[in-house]
C-alpha cells in the first residue's frame, strides 16, 4: 500500500481498504474513517507502513453472527469451535470456510459490499456509511 500511495502521490485519506472483520457478525458492514486496527494484523501492516490510521476501511463481518450457527470463538487462547472443527485461534477461524448456513450471508455481504464500494464512489463515503452500516 505504502508503495502505492508514494509511486501514485495519493493522499492517504484518500485511500480504501477492505478486508474480513472478525468482530462483526457474518455478514455485517462498517464503514469508517481511522481507528484502530482492533488487531487485525493486516490493517496494523497497513498503518505501520502509512505511519497512521487516517484511511477508509470497509469492514466485512465474518465473525460470529447467532448462536444457531454453529461458529463460536473466545480470545482466551483455548481451542475455539467453528462448526465441528477445533481450532486454535483467530488465524485458523479465518482461513476455515464456512458452514452451510452461513453461505447465503455471505454472498450478500460480497454483494452489499460492492454495492457500498459503488455508492461511496458516486455519491460519496456519508451516503454509503449511512445505508450500509451495520446497526
Amino acid at each position: 500500500v505504502s508503495l502505492l500511495v508514494s509511486f501514485y502521490k495519493i493522499p492517504v485519506e484518500d485511500i480504501w481498504v477492505v478486508y474480513d472483520e472478525l468482530d462483526l457478525p457474518v455478514g455485517f458492514i462498517k464503514i469508517r474513517f481511522g481507528g484502530a486496527a482492533a488487531g487485525h494484523h493486516g490493517v496494523e501492516s497497513i498503518m505501520e507502513s502509512l505511519a497512521t490510521d487516517k484511511f477508509w476501511r470497509f469492514r466485512m463481518g465474518i465473525g460470529v453472527s447467532h448462536p444457531h450457527t454453529g461458529r463460536e470463538r473466545r480470545e482466551d487462547g483455548k481451542k475455539h469451535a467453528v462448526g465441528r472443527q477445533n481450532i486454535k485461534g483467530a488465524e485458523d477461524f479465518v482461513l476455515d470456510t464456512f458452514g452451510h448456513g452461513e453461505q447465503g450471508k455471505v454472498r450478500e455481504l460480497i454483494k452489499h459490499g460492492s454495492d457500498a464500494l459503488q455508492m461511496a464512489l458516486e455519491k460519496g463515503m456519508e451516503s454509503a456509511m449511512n445505508r450500509y452500516n451495520t446497526k
